[in-house]
């Protein structure tokens, strides 16, 4: 095929004007009904994206397509069934002023579609006498149920993180209680003293317990023999949520036993609670779903009237972009929905090395842990750039750049203007951005109705700026919005001018922060943020090296809570490890894993309790002093000193509570507590931009330019005073500190707000 095949619409897309040379413009066509033998055209596309890559790259080959032009995929409207990665090389790269295009047609409507479809015709209702009796009374006459054919897809739904959709929309497992957790009742049994031990269904090694409300004692038999039945929630730690294989339900008392041991033990001293899944008698309403393993029967309870052209389908689809070497790369305004069965480390778009590319404007829909939205492992400047995350449990990496003892480079790479939220989804648990690296950036993000840590962070020089953060880590104890732990050697990391609210927190559970800085974590600078109900709003752990400036703070538990305990007895553990075992990979060797990233040479000898501060790289001293001062301050004291600055902060509501819970060493200047909130141009809207002229006490925050904005990719936002108004009128009456005790009805009604359906229910009005 010759170039001028490729160029015959070049005119039709971009118009020449007279006084201009004729642009140098490649462009290939692909169609859900195209064919990979047609040459490209509009009137012939191809069926593939690969197809149209093997056609750009023998022109590049033979020499006829050059960087010059500017070359364009076009994707005609339609979904595209994700079989085969597409792969970016060093060969497929455009330029700074002619990057490569993948993207969708001008107003056209492109999915890529990972999920394996289930044939209609499969689906009847359910009839026979025996199974109805197994159905909850209200779903009789409702569920459907299909007998899936060995293959693909009974394997894909036997996995235990199967998911279904209807249309675009996701299934939630059936499910005891519908929503929220029970709390457990009564620890019958311990589990095994050994960690995480493994048992089996003969021979449990898991503790047994009894839930309130009480799972139906004639559920027994089907817990027993659904072999993906499972008790999830916060059983272990208050702060992660874990699912558990269980061995045995007594149908005597409901008491249920968990096939394997737990990670900390049971019983608990705070309040353990989980919900059980996978059985049959709870798929109880719409939207539900069930997968009987055994007998390979799939029952759903449909959402709505599927349409003629939605399709019923479980997760699947190999990962559908990975940039790998190339540069200058553009992948806009897709649609990615329905992947899963993948292994950790998958995603749906991933960049693992180059430079300069773009990912924009796409919505990406329906991943299945441990599989991702996207990924950026590697590459400098590469950018996320508008797009939309919903119903994901993991949704991205951002990595790039390194840092040694000698100095660090930037990956600069960028999330930027996304908006991360859960839509149908109750219970997933995971993360929207695990950070990593050194210099990358995550901004101008909109992220709510989520559960987990929804920001980790490791590495160091990150920016944190200008996001919009609400009802995260829903039902979860301890933790914070944003969260980074156990890494004296994490320097640099600084959020600025970012609006985190209602953070609310549970009874009976380590209270949360917007930001929390654990387990010994170092050196953050926390500016200009403004914090709403957002629970301790900045927390740490023993952590120390921390700056907080600027930083307004208004009806929270605490403006800063900085935990300090055991200082000499922690200082002796830490150190230890440099006598006995300096390069032990144990959480506590907080030391000797900081030197093993930033330590001089020969620090594996010759770093012990009397000097090892002097082996700290004087790169890294000599670009914090205040990292040079606090070691020299643990050594020559042999104790953890909690030594943070905190100076003019301004906290509002607090009354006559003192708003902040900090040693007395920390060092404190110019920060105030006041009542009144005139000075705010609207806080029932929680608009805390300034009313007048800014007070000149009061802290430069561009309040205005916090969360999503419009962009050539974002061309519509939702009001942002209208859905603040309804979630502060929500919770009106609520403070971010837990109740008194732990009231199953009370805390759902409390903790469970769909703003992913606010949010997106207005921008449809609009």
């Amino acid at each position: 095929m010759k170039l001028s095949i490729c160029l015959a619409l070049s005119l039709s897309i971009f118009p020449v004007f007279s006084q201009q040379a004729e642009p140098q413009v490649a462009n290939i066509f692909v169609s859900p009904d195209g064919n990979d033998e047609n040459s490209g055209l509009e009137s012939a596309p191809k069926a593939s994206v690969n197809g149209a890559l093997r056609t750009l790259r023998a022109l590049r080959q033979e020499g006829e397509l050059t960087e010059e032009f500017q070359v364009n995929v076009w994707l005609r409207s339609g979904r595209y069934r994700v079989e085969e990665t597409v792969t970016l090389r060093a060969g497929d790269s455009g330029t700074a002023e002619k990057p490569f295009r993948i993207a969708a047609w001008p107003n056209e409507k492109v999915v890529f579609d990972g999920r394996e479809p289930i044939e209609r015709s499969l689906f009847a209702p359910v009839e026979d006498s025996a199974t109805l009796e197994r159905l909850a009374e209200t779903a009789r006459g409702e569920v459907l149920v299909a007998e899936i054919p060995e293959g693909d897809l009974h394997r894909l739904l036997a996995l235990p993180e199967s998911q279904v959709s209807f249309g675009s929309r996701m299934l939630q497992i059936a499910r005891y209680p519908d929503l929220g957790f029970a709390t457990f009742a009564k620890v019958l049994k311990k589990d095994s003293r050994i960690a995480n031990e493994v048992g089996t269904r003969e021979e449990p090694k898991g503790a047994t317990v009894t839930l309130n409300p009480a799972v139906p004692k004639e559920w027994a038999a089907e817990v027993k023999t659904s072999e993906k039945a499972r008790l999830s929630g916060y059983i272990t730690e208050t702060w992660a949520k874990g699912s558990f294989v269980i061995a045995d339900m007594d149908g005597s008392n409901g008491a249920i036993t968990m096939r394997d041991a737990t990670g900390y033990g049971l019983p608990r001293p705070h309040g353990s609670r989980a919900f059980l899944e996978n059985v049959l008698p709870a798929l109880d309403r719409p939207g539900e779903w069930f997968y009987d393993v055994a007998a390979r029967k799939l029952f759903l309870w449909p959402p709505t009237d599927l349409a003629q052209d939605e399709v019923i389908g479980v997760w699947a689809g190999t990962d559908a972009f990975t940039i790998n070497g190339a540069s200058h790369v553009k992948i806009e305004n897709i649609a990615f929905e329905n992947f899963g069965g993948r292994p950790n480390g998958s995603g749906v778009l991933n960049i693992r090395s180059g430079t300069d590319n773009l990912v924009a404007g796409c919505r990406i829909q329906n991943v299945a842990a441990p599989m991702t939205a996207f990924n950026i492992t590697g590459g400098v400047r590469n950018r996320i750039l508008g797009c939309d995350i919903f119903d994901v449990a993991n949704a991205s990496r951002l990595n790039g750049g390194s840092y040694n003892a000698e100095g660090f480079t930037a990956g600069e790479n960028t999330i930027e203007n996304c908006h991360f939220t859960q839509i149908y989804s109750t219970d997933f648990y995971g993360k929207v951005c695990g950070m990593g690296g050194a210099g990358n950036v995550f901004r101008n993000n909109l992220v709510h109705n989520h559960n987990g840590q929804i920001v980790t962070i490791a590495g160091v020089e990150h920016l944190v700026e200008k996001n919009e953060v609400f009802n995260t880590g829903i039902e979860e104890g301890d933790g914070g919005a944003f969260y980074q732990g156990a890494m004296m050697s994490s320097w640099g990391n600084t959020f600025r001018h970012n609006f985190f609210h209602h953070i609310m927190c549970v009874p009976k559970m380590y209270t949360r922060a917007a930001i929390f800085s654990d387990d010994g974590d170092c050196g953050d600078h926390v500016i200009g943020n403004v914090f709403y109900k957002a629970g301790e709003g900045f927390k740490t752990n023993t952590g120390s090296g921390h700056l907080a400036e600027d930083n307004i703070t208004i009806k929270g538990i605490h403006a800063f809570q900085f935990l300090s305990g055991r200082s000499e007895s922690r200082y002796q553990r830490y150190t230890g490890f440099l006598e006995d075992n300096p390069t032990s990979s144990e959480k506590e060797n907080l030391i000797g894993k900081m030197l093993k990233v930033i330590g001089t040479e020969g620090w594996e000898e010759g770093a012990k309790t009397e000097n090892w501060h002097h082996y700290v790289s004087p790169f890294w001293q000599e670009r914090y002093p205040r990292m040079k001062s606090l070691f020299a301050t643990w050594q020559k004291e042999k104790r953890i000193r909690v030594l943070n600055e905190v100076r003019n902060n301004h906290a509002f509501g607090f009354g006559d509570r003192n708003p902040h819970a900090i040693p007395e060493f920390t060092k404190q200047s110019g920060n105030t507590s006041r009542r009144s909130l005139s000075i705010f141009k609207d806080p029932d809207k929680l608009n805390f931009a300034y009313k007048r002229k800014r007070p000149s006490w009061a802290p430069d925050i561009p309040f205005a330019e916090i969360g999503i904005y419009q962009d050539p990719y974002r061309p519509e936002v939702p009001d942002k005073d209208r859905y603040r108004e309804a979630v502060a009128e929500f919770w009106e009456k609520e403070t971010s500190a837990p109740p008194r005790e732990y009231v199953v009805k009370e805390v759902n009604q409390r903790s469970y707000f769909n703003t992913g359906k606010l949010v997106l229910g207005l921008l449809d009005e609009e």
